[in-house]
């Protein structure tokens, strides 16, 4: 195995895919995520946090980040120009983030026994 680095952004379901592929092992099937290095900037990035029974999920795609609150509310940001996430864009477009909705309510459908079952 050679050390290596990338550049490219990543998400917490890489590390599994990742880790099998330095060991020399099989992919496991149902895992999320990609082997680091094999995919390019376009690819969508979904994360999902609970913190003090709010749950929250994301994805982030070619620099913006559209966060869903399982309260109901979304926010947008482009984090390229805004990296702090000072100013949500949502309020003023929310037509801007229909991509970013289709591509993260199948991921909120996934987690929602989860969150329910957390509550």
């Amino acid at each position: 195995m050679v050390p290596g680095a990338s550049d490219l952004p990543t998400s917490h379901y890489d590390l599994a895919p990742t880790i099998l592929d330095a060991l020399g092992l099989p992919g496991r099937e149902g895992l999320r995520g990609e082997v680091i290095g094999t995919f390019g900037y376009d690819r969508p990035r979904f994360s999902h946090s609970m913190r003090d029974e709010v749950s929250l999920q994301s994805v982030d795609l070619q620099g913006r980040r559209l966060i869903y609150n399982w309260a109901g509310a979304y926010e947008l940001y482009d984090y390229l120009a805004d990296p702090q996430e000072q100013f949500d864009l949502y309020p003023d477009d929310p037509e801007s983030a229909q991509d970013l909705i289709d591509l993260l309510a199948p991921e909120v459908e996934r987690y929602q026994e989860l969150v329910e079952a957390a509550k």
